[in-house]
């Protein structure tokens, strides 16, 4: 009726909520991350190219992305917080606020710290 599908489990009372939420970290931070990166990009003039970037990466995703984005985010996580800092320092000289950018850095930061 709304477009939507339902998938019924078979499991005990709020595993399916559990399930959601889980989920909601994955997709939540995908949706947030997109229109920072589609900001800052926008502020440069380069939202095209920025869109057709992430276009692609969905085109190209495998039932192996998951686990070479955890290996490799282990892997190089100092290099990454470097990264990830520029990104931000990028992001406020913009004028957009580098909230996912911030927190990917203090993620890895913790990663590298393990």
């Amino acid at each position: 009726m709304f477009g939507g599908s339902i998938e019924v489990l078979a499991l005990p009372a709020g595993e399916a909520s559990q399930r959601k939420l889980l989920r909601s970290v994955f997709f939540k931070g995908i949706a947030a991350a997109v229109p920072e990166a589609l900001s800052a990009a926008r502020a440069v003039g380069l939202e095209n190219w920025m869109r057709q970037l992430i276009a692609t990466a969905f085109d190209d995703a495998n039932a192996s992305l998951a686990r070479r984005l955890e290996e490799r985010s282990i892997r190089h996580a100092v290099r990454r917080t470097e990264e990830m800092a520029a990104a931000s320092d990028l992001l406020t000289e913009l004028g957009v606020a580098p909230r996912v950018s911030a927190t990917s850095r203090d993620w890895l930061a913790e990663l590298a710290r393990r």
